[in-house]
């Protein structure tokens, strides 16, 4: 998008600092259609250290739905020689899923209803540190590159603390996180901005940004300097919409819905590493039906993703 005439994020306009392909929205995503022009290499590079974190919350997720990302690879989760792996393969043309988990009771990880036959397994996620701030950013940054040059203006402060994570926060770093087609991830990359209509309450914040990538859906306001009153907030904006991507061939097939559902509420306000909030994957099978769905649990929360 845009041009390489100056970074939106740094204010460069030395075009051989203009030299990487920058991907608008994270390549470990499953990103390979967007770019960024108007990102130059330093930033390219700082950014990469926020895409990382982010990606290694959202690993489990990648892995099981088999999105490719860099390198055209599928994210491994869990080390090779650690008690929980997960593992994505494609073998005869044929996608493969691996899961081994040691060091625990198989009748505690699978069920099976005595009456209606059905089949549940549960796979605890591998403990993966992440730094909650620098995930954050790595939202903030896409949201950033969707915005209308003019208006840049409104978010100056924000823009000074993407580049500086660990100086005064907008507030606190909460954000909403929901799942779609969990366990067969759409190759699909989205984004909208939703800009404050007026008439609306004073405190609904003026942008708020939503990205689908994949099975992935993230969701946080993006805090404007003149619209969203001082900084940093001392209130806590709360994101929970539930987000759809319709697709159609444009053949006058049915279209299909990717639902992603009511969203997680995080806080990831925290700079010091932290573990990833998602605790487990959860698979439900009717052997009767060959109907199976996927869903994770977020600590003592559960989503759902029919797959």
């Amino acid at each position: 998008m845009f041009d390489r005439t100056r970074c939106r994020y740094c204010g460069a306009t030395d075009r051989s600092r203009f030299k990487n392909v920058s991907h608008m929205f994270p390549e470990a995503l499953g990103n390979k259609w967007l770019i960024s022009l108007d990102e130059c290499d330093a930033c390219n590079q700082l950014f990469g250290r926020y895409d990382d974190a982010l990606s290694k919350v959202a690993g489990p997720i990648l892995t099981i739905g088999g999105t490719k990302g860099k390198g055209n690879s599928v994210r491994k989760t869990g080390a090779s020689n650690g008690p929980i792996r997960i593992r994505q393969e494609l073998i005869d043309g044929k996608r493969r899923l691996s899961i081994r988990v040691d060091g625990h009771n198989a009748f505690d990880l699978a069920t099976v209803d005595p009456i209606s036959g059905k089949m549940r397994l549960r796979v605890p996620t591998p403990p993966e540190r992440f730094s909650p701030a620098l995930a954050y950013a790595a939202i903030v940054k896409m949201g950033i590159a969707l915005l209308p040059t003019e208006e840049l203006r409104h978010f100056g402060r924000l823009l000074a603390w993407l580049r500086a994570p660990a100086a005064s926060a907008p507030g606190p770093l909460t954000l909403g996180l929901s799942l779609g087609s969990l366990g067969n991830a759409p190759r699909l990359a989205s984004a909208a901005l939703l800009k404050r209509t007026p008439g609306a309450p004073d405190n609904a914040p003026y942008m708020i940004f939503i990205v689908s990538a994949g099975s992935l859906c993230f969701q946080l306001p993006l805090k404007s300097d003149d619209f969203d009153g001082p900084w940093p907030s001392q209130t806590t904006a709360h994101c929970a919409l539930e987000w759809s991507n319709v697709l159609s061939d444009g053949k006058g097939s049915a279209p299909i819905a990717i639902r992603y559902g009511r969203p997680v509420e995080l806080d990831w306000s925290a700079a010091e590493p932290a573990l990833s909030p998602i605790t487990a994957l959860v698979l439900d099978f009717d052997p009767l039906t060959s109907n199976a769905s996927w869903s994770a649990e977020f600590g003592n929360l559960t989503t759902e993703a029919r797959s």
